[in-house]
Protein backbone atom coordinates (compact mmCIF):
# COMPACT_ATOMS: atom_id res chain seq x y z
CA UNK A 1 0.00 0.00 0.00
CA UNK A 2 1.44 3.22 -1.40
CA UNK A 3 1.01 5.84 1.81
CA UNK A 4 3.03 8.47 0.37
CA UNK A 5 3.37 9.28 -3.58
CA UNK A 6 5.22 12.44 -5.12
CA UNK A 7 2.79 14.91 -6.42
CA UNK A 8 5.09 17.75 -8.47
CA UNK A 9 8.60 17.59 -9.68
CA UNK A 10 10.42 21.10 -9.79
CA UNK A 11 13.35 21.69 -11.98
CA UNK A 12 16.02 23.77 -10.57
CA UNK A 13 18.59 25.65 -13.46
CA UNK A 14 20.88 28.20 -12.18
CA UNK A 15 23.67 30.58 -13.07
CA UNK A 16 23.63 29.12 -16.65
CA UNK A 17 25.65 32.01 -17.49
CA UNK A 18 25.36 32.11 -21.27
CA UNK A 19 27.43 34.11 -23.49
CA UNK A 20 25.95 36.24 -26.05
CA UNK A 21 25.61 33.72 -28.86
CA UNK A 22 26.24 29.70 -28.70
CA UNK A 23 30.22 29.96 -29.46
CA UNK A 24 30.71 32.89 -26.99
CA UNK A 25 32.46 30.20 -24.69
CA UNK A 26 33.89 29.96 -21.35
CA UNK A 27 37.88 28.52 -21.10
CA UNK A 28 41.15 28.79 -20.25
CA UNK A 29 41.59 32.06 -22.02
CA UNK A 30 38.88 33.76 -19.49
CA UNK A 31 40.61 32.75 -16.46
CA UNK A 32 41.80 36.20 -14.54
CA UNK A 33 45.42 35.74 -15.46
CA UNK A 34 45.41 34.79 -18.57
CA UNK A 35 42.64 37.29 -19.80
CA UNK A 36 44.39 40.09 -18.54
CA UNK A 37 47.89 39.35 -20.53
CA UNK A 38 45.94 37.98 -23.47
CA UNK A 39 43.19 40.98 -23.50
CA UNK A 40 44.55 43.56 -20.96
CA UNK A 41 41.03 43.18 -19.73
CA UNK A 42 39.06 40.55 -17.11
CA UNK A 43 36.66 38.43 -19.69
CA UNK A 44 33.53 37.13 -18.07
CA UNK A 45 33.42 33.33 -17.68
CA UNK A 46 30.82 32.31 -20.31
CA UNK A 47 29.39 28.98 -20.82
CA UNK A 48 30.39 25.72 -21.53
CA UNK A 49 29.25 24.21 -25.46
CA UNK A 50 30.02 20.67 -24.57
CA UNK A 51 27.75 20.98 -21.56
CA UNK A 52 25.00 23.20 -23.49
CA UNK A 53 24.66 21.10 -26.44
CA UNK A 54 24.18 17.79 -24.05
CA UNK A 55 22.00 19.54 -21.39
CA UNK A 56 18.57 18.85 -23.86
CA UNK A 57 19.12 15.35 -23.85
CA UNK A 58 19.65 15.06 -19.95
CA UNK A 59 16.53 16.87 -18.82
CA UNK A 60 14.73 14.81 -20.96
CA UNK A 61 16.25 11.47 -19.98
CA UNK A 62 15.57 12.84 -16.10
CA UNK A 63 12.33 13.78 -17.23
CA UNK A 64 11.12 10.43 -18.64
CA UNK A 65 12.26 9.06 -15.10
CA UNK A 66 9.71 11.26 -13.42
CA UNK A 67 7.78 10.45 -15.91
CA UNK A 68 7.75 6.69 -14.59
CA UNK A 69 7.91 7.63 -11.26
CA UNK A 70 4.87 9.85 -11.45
CA UNK A 71 2.75 7.16 -13.71
CA UNK A 72 3.49 4.53 -10.71
CA UNK A 73 1.97 6.50 -8.05
CA UNK A 74 -0.72 8.29 -10.24
CA UNK A 75 -1.78 5.46 -12.49
CA UNK A 76 -5.57 7.34 -12.98
CA UNK A 77 -3.85 10.68 -13.86
CA UNK A 78 -2.68 12.19 -17.00
CA UNK A 79 0.92 11.14 -17.50
CA UNK A 80 3.93 14.50 -16.22
CA UNK A 81 4.97 15.52 -19.49
CA UNK A 82 8.63 17.17 -18.60
CA UNK A 83 8.38 19.00 -14.79
CA UNK A 84 5.37 20.75 -13.41
CA UNK A 85 7.79 23.82 -13.24
CA UNK A 86 11.39 25.32 -14.14
CA UNK A 87 13.01 27.71 -11.81
CA UNK A 88 15.19 29.56 -13.14
CA UNK A 89 17.23 31.67 -10.50
CA UNK A 90 18.86 33.84 -11.99
CA UNK A 91 22.58 35.00 -13.72
CA UNK A 92 21.20 33.53 -16.82
CA UNK A 93 23.31 35.74 -18.94
CA UNK A 94 27.03 36.76 -18.22
CA UNK A 95 26.97 40.32 -18.97
CA UNK A 96 23.85 42.81 -19.74
CA UNK A 97 26.08 44.64 -22.34
CA UNK A 98 23.15 44.46 -24.82
CA UNK A 99 19.62 43.05 -26.15
CA UNK A 100 20.71 40.13 -28.02
CA UNK A 101 22.05 38.70 -25.40
CA UNK A 102 19.07 38.84 -23.40
CA UNK A 103 17.79 37.06 -26.66
CA UNK A 104 20.02 34.41 -27.15
CA UNK A 105 19.49 33.43 -23.78
CA UNK A 106 15.63 33.26 -24.09
CA UNK A 107 15.78 31.71 -27.09
CA UNK A 108 18.07 28.95 -25.94
CA UNK A 109 15.42 28.39 -22.68
CA UNK A 110 12.06 28.75 -24.97
CA UNK A 111 13.32 27.02 -28.08
CA UNK A 112 15.97 26.28 -30.21
CA UNK A 113 18.65 28.86 -31.38
CA UNK A 114 21.27 28.04 -34.45
CA UNK A 115 24.62 27.64 -34.43
CA UNK A 116 26.96 30.24 -36.08
CA UNK A 117 29.46 29.28 -38.25
CA UNK A 118 30.66 26.02 -39.94
CA UNK A 119 30.11 23.90 -42.99
CA UNK A 120 26.54 22.43 -41.34
CA UNK A 121 25.69 25.08 -39.29
CA UNK A 122 22.02 25.33 -41.15
CA UNK A 123 21.19 21.90 -40.02
CA UNK A 124 22.71 22.70 -36.34
CA UNK A 125 20.59 24.01 -33.34
CA UNK A 126 20.36 23.49 -29.45
CA UNK A 127 17.86 24.56 -26.98
CA UNK A 128 15.86 23.42 -24.36
CA UNK A 129 12.31 24.09 -25.49
CA UNK A 130 11.03 25.03 -22.12
CA UNK A 131 7.75 26.34 -22.53
CA UNK A 132 6.98 30.02 -20.90
CA UNK A 133 4.09 28.76 -19.15
CA UNK A 134 6.29 26.31 -17.02
CA UNK A 135 9.25 28.87 -16.07
CA UNK A 136 9.48 30.82 -13.13
CA UNK A 137 12.79 33.63 -14.52
CA UNK A 138 14.03 36.49 -12.42
CA UNK A 139 17.33 38.30 -12.98
CA UNK A 140 20.71 37.97 -11.11
CA UNK A 141 23.37 40.61 -11.04
CA UNK A 142 24.96 39.73 -14.09
CA UNK A 143 21.47 40.16 -16.02
CA UNK A 144 21.56 43.60 -15.35
CA UNK A 145 25.41 43.93 -14.64
CA UNK A 146 26.19 48.03 -14.59
CA UNK A 147 22.51 48.66 -15.36
CA UNK A 148 20.75 50.59 -12.92
CA UNK A 149 17.10 48.89 -13.86
CA UNK A 150 16.32 45.51 -15.24
CA UNK A 151 15.13 46.81 -18.61
CA UNK A 152 16.95 45.09 -20.83
CA UNK A 153 16.59 41.62 -19.10
CA UNK A 154 12.57 42.43 -18.71
CA UNK A 155 12.20 43.15 -22.60
CA UNK A 156 13.35 39.24 -23.36
CA UNK A 157 11.84 37.60 -20.17
CA UNK A 158 8.82 39.59 -19.62
CA UNK A 159 6.64 36.73 -20.76
CA UNK A 160 8.47 33.99 -18.78
CA UNK A 161 5.94 34.31 -17.02
CA UNK A 162 6.24 38.33 -16.34
CA UNK A 163 7.88 41.03 -14.78
CA UNK A 164 8.78 41.03 -11.38
CA UNK A 165 8.36 40.91 -8.55
CA UNK A 166 5.33 38.06 -9.56
CA UNK A 167 3.72 35.27 -7.52
CA UNK A 168 2.40 31.56 -9.19
CA UNK A 169 0.66 28.78 -8.01
CA UNK A 170 -0.44 25.42 -9.77
CA UNK A 171 -2.85 22.57 -8.29
CA UNK A 172 -1.27 18.53 -8.89
CA UNK A 173 -2.66 15.68 -7.43
CA UNK A 174 -4.82 17.87 -5.10
CA UNK A 175 -1.94 19.34 -3.36
CA UNK A 176 -1.66 23.25 -4.37
CA UNK A 177 1.66 25.05 -4.14
CA UNK A 178 2.56 28.78 -4.52
CA UNK A 179 5.95 30.09 -5.88
CA UNK A 180 6.65 33.77 -4.91
CA UNK A 181 9.59 34.99 -6.95
CA UNK A 182 11.60 38.36 -5.64
CA UNK A 183 14.27 40.36 -7.59
CA UNK A 184 16.84 40.71 -5.18
CA UNK A 185 19.16 42.65 -6.97
CA UNK A 186 20.56 46.10 -5.78
CA UNK A 187 20.32 48.25 -8.77
CA UNK A 188 22.54 51.43 -6.64
CA UNK A 189 25.05 52.96 -9.09
CA UNK A 190 28.43 51.37 -9.24
CA UNK A 191 27.11 47.75 -7.83
CA UNK A 192 27.85 44.58 -9.56
CA UNK A 193 27.12 41.42 -7.24
CA UNK A 194 25.15 42.86 -3.76
CA UNK A 195 21.55 41.81 -3.67
CA UNK A 196 19.04 43.88 -1.74
CA UNK A 197 15.89 43.81 0.08
CA UNK A 198 14.48 47.05 0.54
CA UNK A 199 11.18 47.75 2.07
CA UNK A 200 8.83 48.02 -1.44
CA UNK A 201 9.92 44.61 -1.61
CA UNK A 202 9.71 43.68 2.13
CA UNK A 203 6.11 44.94 1.49
CA UNK A 204 4.89 43.14 -1.78
CA UNK A 205 6.04 40.14 -0.02
CA UNK A 206 3.73 40.55 3.06
CA UNK A 207 0.87 41.90 1.12
CA UNK A 208 0.91 39.02 -1.20
CA UNK A 209 1.12 36.48 1.98
CA UNK A 210 -1.76 39.11 3.20
CA UNK A 211 -3.48 38.17 0.37
CA UNK A 212 -3.94 34.58 0.70
CA UNK A 213 -5.82 34.69 3.53
CA UNK A 214 -8.96 35.52 0.59
CA UNK A 215 -7.70 33.13 -1.94
CA UNK A 216 -5.82 33.81 -5.05
CA UNK A 217 -6.90 34.54 -8.96
CA UNK A 218 -4.13 33.92 -11.38
CA UNK A 219 -5.96 33.98 -15.26
CA UNK A 220 -8.58 32.03 -15.04
CA UNK A 221 -7.55 29.43 -12.33
CA UNK A 222 -8.92 30.54 -8.85
CA UNK A 223 -7.34 28.88 -5.67
CA UNK A 224 -9.67 28.74 -2.71
CA UNK A 225 -8.49 30.27 0.75
CA UNK A 226 -8.44 26.67 2.25
CA UNK A 227 -6.02 25.38 -0.52
CA UNK A 228 -3.82 28.64 0.08
CA UNK A 229 -3.75 27.88 4.08
CA UNK A 230 -2.76 24.41 3.34
CA UNK A 231 -0.28 25.07 0.33
CA UNK A 232 2.98 24.51 0.30
CA UNK A 233 4.85 27.96 -0.27
CA UNK A 234 8.23 28.69 -1.69
CA UNK A 235 10.36 32.02 -2.18
CA UNK A 236 12.29 32.29 -5.19
CA UNK A 237 15.17 34.69 -5.66
CA UNK A 238 19.19 34.66 -6.91
CA UNK A 239 20.89 35.93 -3.86
CA UNK A 240 21.81 33.76 -0.61
CA UNK A 241 19.48 35.07 2.56
CA UNK A 242 21.76 33.59 4.58
CA UNK A 243 25.98 32.16 5.38
CA UNK A 244 25.98 29.08 3.38
CA UNK A 245 28.53 26.84 5.56
CA UNK A 246 31.35 27.86 8.13
CA UNK A 247 33.92 28.01 5.72
CA UNK A 248 31.61 30.47 3.44
CA UNK A 249 31.20 32.43 6.16
CA UNK A 250 34.85 32.70 7.61
CA UNK A 251 37.05 32.25 5.51
CA UNK A 252 35.11 33.82 2.27
CA UNK A 253 37.00 36.89 1.20
CA UNK A 254 34.28 37.68 -1.25
CA UNK A 255 31.48 37.48 1.38
CA UNK A 256 30.83 41.16 1.61
CA UNK A 257 30.70 41.75 -1.87
CA UNK A 258 28.35 39.18 -2.89
CA UNK A 259 26.24 39.52 0.43
CA UNK A 260 22.52 40.71 0.37
CA UNK A 261 21.41 43.87 2.86
CA UNK A 262 18.05 43.24 4.48
CA UNK A 263 18.35 39.62 4.54
CA UNK A 264 17.57 39.92 8.01
CA UNK A 265 14.27 41.41 7.52
CA UNK A 266 13.30 38.99 5.09
CA UNK A 267 14.13 36.27 7.01
CA UNK A 268 11.81 37.90 9.76
CA UNK A 269 8.95 38.20 7.77
CA UNK A 270 9.08 34.72 6.06
CA UNK A 271 9.30 33.04 9.43
CA UNK A 272 6.35 30.30 9.79
CA UNK A 273 4.83 31.32 6.45
CA UNK A 274 7.32 30.36 3.54
CA UNK A 275 8.42 26.04 3.41
CA UNK A 276 10.98 26.27 0.69
CA UNK A 277 13.44 29.15 -0.47
CA UNK A 278 15.01 28.60 -3.95
CA UNK A 279 18.02 30.96 -5.08
CA UNK A 280 21.49 30.37 -6.88
CA UNK A 281 24.19 32.70 -7.06
CA UNK A 282 27.07 31.50 -5.00
CA UNK A 283 27.50 28.65 -7.31
CA UNK A 284 27.74 26.84 -3.89
CA UNK A 285 24.95 23.86 -4.29
CA UNK A 286 24.10 23.00 -0.70
CA UNK A 287 20.51 22.58 1.35
CA UNK A 288 19.40 22.75 4.88
CA UNK A 289 17.01 24.34 7.31
CA UNK A 290 17.38 27.51 7.63
CA UNK A 291 17.69 28.19 11.78
CA UNK A 292 15.66 31.59 11.63
CA UNK A 293 12.77 30.88 9.48
CA UNK A 294 12.78 26.69 9.96
CA UNK A 295 12.44 27.33 5.82
CA UNK A 296 14.24 24.61 3.67
CA UNK A 297 16.61 26.64 1.89
CA UNK A 298 18.07 24.70 -1.78
CA UNK A 299 21.22 27.11 -2.80
CA UNK A 300 21.76 25.93 -6.34
CA UNK A 301 25.22 25.51 -7.88
CA UNK A 302 26.05 27.20 -11.50
CA UNK A 303 24.37 24.61 -14.12
CA UNK A 304 26.29 25.27 -17.44
CA UNK A 305 29.55 28.14 -16.74
CA UNK A 306 32.34 26.73 -18.03
CA UNK A 307 34.60 25.10 -15.21
CA UNK A 308 37.04 22.95 -16.92
CA UNK A 309 36.85 20.03 -14.54
CA UNK A 310 33.70 17.94 -13.94
CA UNK A 311 31.78 17.82 -10.74
CA UNK A 312 31.54 21.90 -10.62
CA UNK A 313 28.33 22.25 -12.65
CA UNK A 314 25.17 21.40 -11.49
CA UNK A 315 21.53 21.52 -11.14
CA UNK A 316 18.25 20.21 -9.07
CA UNK A 317 15.04 17.95 -9.16
CA UNK A 318 12.79 18.65 -6.43
CA UNK A 319 9.81 16.55 -6.07
CA UNK A 320 7.22 17.21 -3.31
CA UNK A 321 5.12 14.77 -1.58
CA UNK A 322 1.92 14.06 0.04
CA UNK A 323 3.29 13.40 3.61
CA UNK A 324 4.69 16.80 3.54
CA UNK A 325 7.87 15.97 2.76
CA UNK A 326 10.53 17.08 -0.04
CA UNK A 327 13.23 15.26 -1.92
CA UNK A 328 16.31 16.87 -3.37
CA UNK A 329 18.64 15.03 -5.93
CA UNK A 330 21.43 16.95 -7.60
CA UNK A 331 22.52 15.70 -10.76
CA UNK A 332 25.66 16.48 -11.03
CA UNK A 333 27.76 16.87 -14.52
CA UNK A 334 30.59 14.15 -14.71
CA UNK A 335 32.36 15.11 -17.83
CA UNK A 336 29.91 13.12 -20.16
CA UNK A 337 26.20 13.41 -18.41
CA UNK A 338 24.86 14.29 -15.40
CA UNK A 339 24.84 11.87 -12.50
CA UNK A 340 23.41 11.88 -8.94
CA UNK A 341 25.19 13.13 -6.42
CA UNK A 342 24.47 9.91 -4.36
CA UNK A 343 25.88 7.68 -7.38
CA UNK A 344 29.13 9.66 -7.11
CA UNK A 345 29.25 9.29 -3.05
CA UNK A 346 27.99 5.62 -3.32
CA UNK A 347 24.88 6.63 -1.21
CA UNK A 348 21.60 4.49 -1.69
CA UNK A 349 18.86 7.07 0.14
CA UNK A 350 18.07 10.24 -1.27
CA UNK A 351 18.02 13.78 0.36
CA UNK A 352 14.90 14.03 1.98
CA UNK A 353 13.17 16.85 4.48
CA UNK A 354 10.37 17.15 6.38
CA UNK A 355 8.60 20.79 5.39
CA UNK A 356 8.18 23.12 8.55
CA UNK A 357 4.99 23.33 10.28
CA UNK A 358 3.33 26.83 9.46
CA UNK A 359 1.58 29.47 11.66
CA UNK A 360 -0.99 29.79 9.12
Amino acid sequence: MITERPFCSILHLSDTHLGSDFEDRGGKNRQFLSAMRKDRAYLMQAHDPNLLLLLPLELGRIARLNRDRFAKAWPDQSPLKFFDRVIVSGDISTDATDDDRFVFAHAFLTSETPLLSGVYAAQAAVGLNISNDLLLTLPGNHDKMREATPARFNRAFETSPERCNYFRALRRNGKVIIFFVLDSNDYSEGNIAKGEIDSARLSWLAKQLTLLNTGLTIGEESFSADECFHAVKCLVLHHHVCDLSFRKRYFNLERSFTQMSGAESLLNLIAGKIHVIFHGHEHYPTHFIEPGSKAVLISAGTTSQWQGKPHKNSFYNVTFFTGNNIQIDEHVWDGKSFVTRQELKGEREPVRYKLPDLDG
